[in-house]
């Protein structure tokens, strides 16, 4: 590995890449200690370090020159749409077991089923029989993957409200998981959105784009994940 590339790279997204990863490392560490004993627990264990190995992979991917760009770029494309699988099953699960609404829990079913079929076309043939703009679909993916988990959001935030718990908020895991989930999601929308047009048109703000609009949000979903677990109980409370 070529340290010094890797710290380059890390420069030029302001350290919002390592930043992230301290975050997510902090937050598995919390899940094993605190939630490895839940069902729930345990899947977020599987995603977050899912999503770590990704990110290794990619540190060392970029440090490697042998490999080209346009390689190197097709990797990301499909891994982050495999982490968008994973990261909307793990979610919708979890929405299932927090949310009451029957009719809510069958369409949430219904809807990881569709997703499911649609991110297995794109490893599988990169929807090149309708398009070869791929970096175009993966963002497109990326996009429907977080209009899907706000969705599930706003009903439990209508839930939350609408039943008074003895509880505080911030002793509940869901409330600082569900907004984590909220926030991560909201904020992605626009740079998936953006992302081809920036980075054609407009790179010299391309870096400071996806250290705000993709980094961060990544950042604030494991910190308010990290603070769920800190709660101690069990993370449908």
């Amino acid at each position: 590995m070529d340290f010094e590339k890797l710290l380059e790279q890390w420069k030029i997204y302001y350290y919002s890449q390592l930043i992230m990863a301290l975050f997510e490392i902090t937050a598995l560490v919390l899940a094993i200690i605190y939630m490895r004993k839940y069902k729930i627990g345990k899947l977020f264990i599987l995603y977050i370090a899912f999503d770590f190995c990704i990110f290794l992979i990619d540190s060392l991917l970029v440090t490697n020159v042998a490999i080209s760009k346009n390689l190197k770029s097709i990797f990301v494309g499909l891994s982050n749409t495999t982490i968008a699988l994973i990261e909307l099953l793990v979610y919708y699960y979890y929405f299932s077991q927090v949310l009451h609404n029957r009719n809510i829990k069958k369409a949430l079913i219904l809807i990881s089923l569709v997703f499911t079929v649609i991110v297995f076309i794109h490893l599988a043939t990169r929807f090149y029989f309708i398009t070869n703009r791929f970096t175009y679909v993966t963002n497109l993916i990326g996009v429907m993957e977080f209009i899907l988990l706000l969705t599930p959001c706003i009903f439990y935030f209508f839930q939350l409200f609408k039943n008074i718990s003895g509880i505080p908020l911030s002793q509940r895991p869901s409330f600082w998981i569900v907004t984590g989930i909220f926030l991560f999601s909201i904020i992605s929308i626009p740079f998936y959105l953006t992302d081809s047009f920036i980075h054609k048109s407009h790179l010299n703000y391309y870096n400071i784009l996806a250290a705000t609009l993709f980094y961060l949000p990544f950042s604030i979903n494991f910190i308010f994940l990290s603070k769920a677990f800190l709660c101690k109980k069990p993370l449908t409370i």
